[in-house]
């Protein structure tokens, strides 16, 4: 089983960051938080899709759509996405040359997952391969390093390749991926990256229209301003016919899916708290805010969950407390969100101050 030789894995919160954090340790052998790799890709995001013709009906992500790329950006590492089948043959090429490949995918189709959902945009890195059987170049497995898992897991590479072309929601996949030579980052860079993908994030968040990759999905509400477009129209989500499933994927995409808690503001807040270390200037304030922010998503999770479980005749056990008042508990959650907006936006505009 060929693998890069010295890649470094450990677990993590989300698949981006933590792919992130394990090639900074593995090709520039510095070793970052999750939170400050995060960071440094802009993570911070909001877009809503509302779409009958999508399961589920409702439903939205909290993280920005270029981690990966802004993270090298920022630290002045080239890198662009070859958005194009991967080969077999180059896959191998490059673990054998010990270029670990970065690539994006649907984790419906990563068989350790089992997974019943498409979920696209999740980031994984190819470490190794196993060859086939019938000859050495065959196609055989991929090995993966996966933020849910301290091994490598390995897929078939037929498998890897469907999981690379599947354009849906949250993020649209289609043969993105780059082999990823060493690099550098040198001390004095961090400060100066930390600046910029601080001056990044609060103008994608705060002033961006949805990047076209995501309008393409039927996308149009966006940063800040899709965020509190959500909320107010939180109460119109009890007619959806699929409302219990947009009820726990809400709660889900909060706290489950990769987000290190509270859709990201959690990790977020971390990566703030850290960066001041290296922007002195940075608000305390600022750090307070999305802290705040962060404990109102948890509060609402907890709500979406209730709604989730209680309305989901699949669900209800006999004998069970009657369920909450569907739309009183709707229009809690979008007074909790549109709090947590505010939060996010004055902590967004103190960042923007530096």
């Amino acid at each position: 089983m060929p693998t890069v030789p010295g890649f470094v894995h450990r677990p993590g919160a989300h698949c981006g960051s933590t792919a992130l954090r394990d090639l900074a340790e593995s090709c520039a052998g510095v070793v970052l938080s999750e939170a400050m790799c995060f960071g440094l890709g802009a993570g911070l995001g909001f877009a809503y899709l509302a779409d009958p013709a999508r399961s589920p009906s409702h439903g939205f992500c909290g993280r920005a759509p270029y981690l990966e790329p802004h993270f090298f950006f920022h630290l002045g590492v080239p890198f662009s996405w070859r958005n194009a089948p991967l080969p077999w043959e180059e896959l191998c090429q490059c673990v054998d040359a010990g270029l670990p490949v970065l690539a994006l995918t649907d984790l419906y189709y990563l068989d350790y997952y089992a997974s019943t959902v498409h979920f696209g945009g999740h980031a994984v890195i190819a470490a190794g391969y196993t060859p086939g059987q019938a000859s050495g170049t065959a196609p055989g497995g991929v090995l993966l390093a996966d933020t849910a898992w301290p091994d490598l897991q390995e897929v078939p590479y037929a498998h890897f390749r469907q999981a690379m072309h599947f354009v849906a929601p949250p993020f649209p996949v289609d043969g993105q991926w780059t082999p990823v030579p060493r690099f550098a980052i040198p001390e004095g860079v961090l400060p100066a990256a930390v600046r910029a993908a601080l001056a990044t994030c609060a103008r994608s968040y705060l002033h961006a229209p949805p990047p076209p990759e995501l309008t393409r999905l039927g996308v149009r509400h966006y940063g800040i301003s899709g965020l509190r477009i959500m909320a107010a129209s939180l109460p119109s989500w009890e007619d959806a016919p699929d409302f219990p499933w947009c009820c726990r994927f809400a709660y889900q995409m909060i706290e489950k899916r990769g987000t290190g808690g509270s859709t990201f503001r959690r990790m977020y807040a971390a990566f703030l708290r850290e960066a001041r270390t290296l922007v002195p200037a940075l608000p305390l304030t600022a750090i307070a805010e999305m802290e705040r922010a962060a404990a109102l998503w948890s509060e609402a999770a907890a709500l979406f969950r209730d709604l989730a479980v209680a309305t989901d005749p699949e669900r209800v056990q006999p004998g069970a407390p009657a369920p909450p008042a569907v739309s009183a508990t709707l229009r809690r959650i979008a007074d909790i969100l549109l709090e947590a907006a505010s939060h996010e936006e004055e902590a967004l505009m103190l960042v923007a101050s530096l």
